[in-house]
């Protein structure tokens, strides 16, 4: 059956619009200077990164704190009580920020940037709660701040629009600003660099806080800013080949600031907007920057706490994804890196966390939802690259039945068959599929989802209803004049007609009702006649036949025999016997075949009858097969289980073919394979002979069988073999007697069917009374020692013990008596597990229990007394024969001393 490969990144379609790129350093060894020259361009062509040179910057330091005085100076202008309703002044000190920082800001600019942009924040849009700055204690510059702060909301709520306008613009432009990467060239040593770390940890709490209260133009710029510090990151990803190319102070600055942002609260602040997305390109800058962070360890740990997965999911079906394809590539990118993990071996995997989020109801709901969205868009490549999301999560055991609740599977079968079964049901209203090689690829990639529902209860009555089995067969014919659906190519409709057969024998058996109206058994013979794929055609005739018993399986049934496939399984079985060198396929389609046989004629009196002699002769040529081909090691021995297996189903139970198999040899042949087989055929062999053994012929049969090359081997010496083989291999003894006990001393065997180490149940072994078989019990099930008591029963211990030897008879004591002593092992585990379980019988019961012991002791002391028996019995034949021996040698001594005597 086709299935679904590991999902890889290497499947999905390449976005479709330009995201954020890892840089990618030349690995050649190079002088210093030009190394370091090539870093500058390498990111000044890429726009990712926190850093960049201090090229065409004008830096007017202040003496005490390093940074840019215009800052110093922009603070103070806000922040003091004298000068925070100086409008214009704010303006004008703001306007020359900008053009001193034209190019970018400086890293040592973090000491008053943050507290700018909350100050000019807060005369934007009134907020109550105030940001985390890099003072740890409120000093009195803070407190001053904070009142001018709260005198400025009350003032800047009298201004006219115009004016806010005018500090929004700014703010923009210092956003702006920060979406171009951070210079390091001021930090020239490393307390200045720990000095500025708890400002940019305030600058990432005020982007995320303008996510959160801005307008939408404000948002967006804060979130590309946010974005180009997530990508600086991404540059440590770099080998260490090329980090040793950076400036050691960029090196500890990238270091900082990726701590820094790692515990920060942008994760939370992303999933607002991605859960409002009313504003297109706000909702573009979230996703970029979810698709940023979704590539980081720690970011995607806290985002899949947050439910941004399912967040991304439902944002497929808004409407502003179906207007923009370059969002929905990133929001399909994103979530394979969500569900993406290495593990520890570095192998691709799924992360469970966040498949389990998929597991409610509403999660997937939303992918139902985008699953419908995708295909009425128009890009075809999104739609693919979603249905390979969907095929993921398909894959996983806790979502297949949550996928089937959900109507996710059945929109799924929906898409599956429309464009080839007419369909009028909404979902698939305006959905064009034809037959380019996206759409190719969707159509081998939703053929591939079924597989992971077929044994799930609940798929059933979906793929019953579901115009699936129906689109199938439009797959499977082979005449050169047909034209294939879609228009598809010679090479498509072949590679889709490979999934239809994989599928078919799986997918066949739940629409029984819909083959018995269409017709379609026939079709199905006749692609086995013309060859096409035989082994899928078979197991599909296999399991139709060997469903239940309704009204449309015996239909079915029926329209087969009519249709002449027993004939035709008969005449093929008959001309391609194998041997050594047939092909393991072959050996398959034959196995196939006794097995289609079997189905049909399982509880079925006249199709036994139709299987008749023919059947019969077919199969004797099966059973009397040259062992020798087992060595091949190439199938074999299934097709000779499924050719037992066969008598079994299609040869006993009827008096036609039972006597015919009597006449052709049947039980001779079986009981040569008895011999002679592998260990794993006598089972089955054992059960059919049993069966047999209730035809007093098949009975004298048994009786007069001897081996082929020893005629000294009869069926007492056969089944005498089979269970010393069978009690060897459980570890228990065929003669009674005392074992060691491990302590130096000894102690009778009680229970000789058990293994010797387990005269006493384990307590582990014991069942719990309710829910498990006892261990004895179990042991009957499928057991060789079973089936020969079974066997022998029928036959009649008293014929196998007139042909038996002395030694044979040791095991034939023991055979006899397996029954009383299974029942004495049974009562021994009663009794254990209610001594296990602390309980003490009534009285009546404790009696049962006493009886029944000592009924088992006594029935151990006649085994052990007539195995001692026939020892002596062998013992007085030995004297006998030595004694027969020595009289014949004093015969002999005296006729030659006769003899030399009358000479002399």
């Amino acid at each position: 059956m086709a299935t679904l490969p590991p999902l890889r990144r290497s499947q999905r379609s390449a976005p479709r619009t330009p995201t954020q790129a890892q840089p990618q350093l030349s690995k050649a060894s190079q002088a210093q200077a030009k190394a370091q020259t090539q870093t500058q361009t390498m990111r000044s062509v890429h726009g990712a990164g926190t850093l960049r040179s201090t090229a065409n910057r004008s830096p007017d330091l202040d003496k005490s704190t390093g940074s840019d005085s215009g800052l110093a100076k922009l603070l103070d202008l806000l922040t003091n009580e004298h000068t925070a309703d100086l409008v214009q002044r704010h303006l004008h000190g703001l306007d020359g920020v900008l053009r001193v920082r034209s190019e970018g800001f400086m890293a040592l600019d973090l000491h008053f940037l943050p507290r700018v942009l909350h100050s000019l924040l807060l005369r934007i849009v009134p907020i109550d709660t105030q940001p985390t700055t890099a003072d740890s204690e409120p000093d009195s510059e803070s407190k001053r701040a904070s009142a001018a702060n709260a005198a400025a909301v009350s003032s800047v709520a009298e201004k006219d629009e115009a004016m806010r306008l005018q500090y929004e613009a700014r703010v923009l432009s210092l956003l702006n600003l920060l979406c171009v990467p951070i210079c390091s060239d001021d930090l020239s040593t490393r307390s200045i660099l720990l000095g500025v770390q708890p400002g940019l940890t305030a600058l990432v709490d005020v982007l995320a806080e303008t996510v959160h209260r801005a307008s939408p133009p404000v948002v967006q710029t804060a979130l590309n800013a946010a974005n180009q510090l997530v990508n600086g990151i991404l540059l440590q990803d770099l080998t260490e080949q090329d980090k040793l190319r950076l400036d050691p102070r960029e090196r500890a600055w990238l270091e900082v600031a990726g701590t820094t942002l790692r515990e920060s609260k942008l994760p939370k602040a992303v999933s607002e907007p991605l859960s409002n997305p009313n504003n297109a390109q706000l909702f573009v800058a979230a996703i970029q920057l979810t698709r940023s962070m979704s590539r980081i360890d720690s970011f995607r740990s806290f985002m899949s706490i947050l439910e941004v997965p399912v967040t991304l999911v439902a944002s497929l079906s808004h409407p502003l994804c179906a207007q923009d394809a370059g969002a929905c590539a990133l929001v399909i990118e994103a979530l394979w890196d969500f569900f993406e993990v290495d593990d520890a071996n570095g192998a691709e995997g799924v992360d469970s966390n966040v498949v389990s989020q998929f597991e409610p109801a509403r999660a997937l709901a939303h992918v139902n939802s985008a699953l419908k969205a995708t295909f009425k868009m128009k890009h075809r490549a999104i739609r693919n690259d979603f249905v390979l999301v969907v095929a993921l999560l398909a894959q996983q055991p806790s979502l297949k039945v949550p996928l089937v609740m959900s109507h996710v599977f059945e929109t799924l079968l929906r898409f599956t068959t429309c464009a080839d079964v007419q369909s009028r049901h909404p979902d698939v209203r305006g959905v064009i599929l034809g037959n380019n090689g996206d759409d190719f690829e969707l159509a081998k990639l939703l053929l591939s989802c079924v597989p992971n529902f077929i044994q799930v209860v609940e798929a059933e009555p979906v793929i019953a209803a579901s115009s699936l089995v129906e689109m199938l067969f439009k797959y499977l014919h082979v005449a050169e004049d047909y034209i294939p659906p879609r228009g598809w190519s010679a090479t498509q409709y072949g590679e889709l007609q490979q999934f239809s057969l994989s599928l078919l024998p799986s997918v066949a058996p739940k629409v029984l009702e819909w083959l018995v109206a269409s017709r379609n058994i026939s079709h199905l013979i006749h692609l086995f006649n013309m060859g096409v794929a035989r082994a899928q055609v078979l197991k599909a005739l296999v399991r139709i036949a060997s469903s239940s018993h309704s009204q449309a399986a015996n239909e079915l049934r029926t329209e087969m025999l009519d249709q002449g496939l027993i004939e035709i399984a008969l005449d093929f079985l008959k001309t391609n016997l194998p041997d050594v060198h047939t092909e393991p396929s072959q050996l398959h389609i034959i196995s196939l075949l006794w097995n289609l046989c079997s189905a049909l004629c399982l509880d079925s009196l006249h199709t036994r009858e139709l299987f008749g002699e023919k059947g019969v002769k077919t199969v004797m040529l099966y059973l009397q097969v040259d062992l020798e081909i087992f060595k091949a090691n190439r199938g074999h021995e299934t097709i000779l289980l499924s050719a037992i297996d066969a008598v079994w189903n299609c040869v006993l139970n009827c008096p036609v073919t039972q006597n015919s198999f009597l006449r052709d040899g049947g039980v001779f042949a079986l009981l040569d394979l008895l011999q002679s087989c592998p260990v794993q055929f006598r089972n089955i062999l054992l059960g059919v002979l049993t069966d047999l053994a209730e035809d007093t012929t098949s009975v004298q049969h048994m009786l007069e069988w001897h081996a082929r090359r020893d005629k000294s081997v009869r069926l007492s010496t056969l089944c005498i073999n089979c269970w010393s083989k069978a009690t060897f291999d459980t570890g228990a003894m065929s003669l009674l007697g005392s074992i060691e006990d491990g302590e130096g001393g000894s102690s009778d065997i009680k229970f000789p069917l058990r293994p010797i180490e387990m005269q006493k149940i384990p307590e582990s072994l014991l069942s719990d009374g309710e829910h498990e078989m006892s261990p004895a019990i179990l042991d009957v099930f499928a057991s060789v020692r079973a089936k020969l008591f079974c066997l022998l029963t029928l036959i009649g211990f008293e014929r196998i013990y007139d042909m038996a030897t002395n030694t044979e008879k040791l095991d034939l004591v023991l055979i006899e008596q397996y029954l009383n002593l299974k029942v004495g092992e049974v009562w021994d585990e009663m009794a254990q597990e209610l001594a296990l379980e602390g309980i003490v019988p009534v009285d009546y019961d404790e009696e049962c229990l006493s009886i029944a012991q000592l009924v088992h002791d006594k029935t151990v002391e006649i085994v052990l007394e007539r195995q001692q028996q026939v020892l002596l019995d062998m013992e007085d034949e030995r004297t006998f024969a030595n004694s027969q021996k020595l009289d014949a040698s004093a015969m002999a001594f005296a006729e030659a001393s006769a003899t030399l005597g009358s000479s002399a």
